[in-house]
């Protein structure tokens, strides 16, 4: 994903779009659903869409506008966000814990073309990376089916035994939080419930 919105087969990027939807159950005391206990769609489907964005683009969104809709605990059901890339791309995020099924989704579109990443965080449940070229076939890739938790395992025990670095790091953790904690200040203005 990098590679490609980074380099030059999109051309000028123009909009990013990350979605995260699922149909979370909602059984009693489910943190999800609650507030208080650190729930909402946001701050779990959310920070997902958030890091593609981020990472993807390479570069730290502002947010233009946001809205949530809200449970009666007091979580938000759904969030979107309205955003613009320091390249003056624009951005949107888009999570939903009671959506009809899941679809997790990143697409890309740039001056000469347009990529799209089904279910980056899940591949090996099945995934693809399409990339449309003006006046070209589009051109399909998956990757191997091993689950991305097995990849955060290695990566972690190459830094414990190697000193390997780390794809991620704390200030990479910190700049999204500031993304969430500006999407969720922007969305308190405009909230329905449920």
């Amino acid at each position: 994903m990098r590679d490609i919105v980074g380099g030059t087969a999109l051309g000028q990027l123009q909009h990013i779009e990350a979605i995260f939807d699922a149909d979370l159950d909602e059984t009693p005391g489910e943190h999800r659903f609650i507030e208080a206990m650190g729930g909402g769609a946001l701050w779990d489907l959310g920070v997902y869409a958030a890091y593609w964005i981020r990472s993807a683009s390479g570069a730290e969104p502002a947010v233009l506008s946001a809205s949530e809709i809200r449970h009666t605990g007091g979580a938000d059901l759904a969030t979107r966000a309205e955003m613009r890339l320091p390249c003056g791309a624009s951005a949107v995020l888009s999570c939903n814990m009671k959506a009809d099924g899941v679809r997790a989704q990143m697409v890309a579109v740039g001056s000469k073309g347009r990529l799209t990443v089904n279910n980056p965080l899940n591949p090996q449940k099945g995934h693809s990376l399409i990339l449309e070229r003006d006046g070209q076939e589009p051109v399909s890739e998956q990757f191997t089916l091993r689950p991305t938790f097995r990849y955060q395992l290695e990566a972690f025990r190459d830094a414990v035994t190697q000193g390997a670095d780390v794809p991620t790091r704390g200030q990479d953790s910190l700049n999204t939080i500031k993304l969430l904690d500006a999407i969720r200040a922007k969305a308190r203005a405009t909230v329905k419930e449920n």
